[in-house]
């Protein structure tokens, strides 16, 4: 009896460990075709890196950088410049140093998205 429980054991063990194989194939397959589908959809986009300068420390901010994360990253602006242009929504967050008035950074946003950087 010991053996034919053992022997059970084993198969309904190999029956869980191939069918796991076999979702996890097929996960593989479903990630590999929507990465694809979604590569063809949308054109390559280059992403550049700046590291600015905030007092002491650099913070690394790349294109495409929603601007929440830039003002959760580098704070609030001193100024805000916004306009448009079509259907594109552009905005310029200007930082000073310290209370003098002298611009040390410019940020330029397209739709939400950062797209340039500027220090002084």
């Amino acid at each position: 009896m010991g053996k034919f429980l053992s022997f059970l054991l084993g198969i309904v063990t190999g029956v869980l460990i191939m069918v796991a194989l076999k979702a996890r194939t097929t996960v593989d397959d479903i990630v590999e075709t929507l990465s694809t589908e979604l590569s063809e959809q949308q054109p390559a986009r280059k992403i550049n890196y700046f590291k600015v300068r905030k007092g002491n420390k650099y913070i690394e901010l790349h294109t495409y950088m929603h601007k929440d994360s830039v003002e959760i990253l580098f704070g609030k602006p001193h100024e805000v410049s916004t306009y448009s242009f079509g259907d594109d929504f552009y905005e310029d967050w200007t930082y000073n140093y310290g209370s003098y008035g002298i611009i040390s950074h410019q940020f330029s946003f397209i739709n939400g998205e950062l797209k340039d950087v500027t220090s002084y």
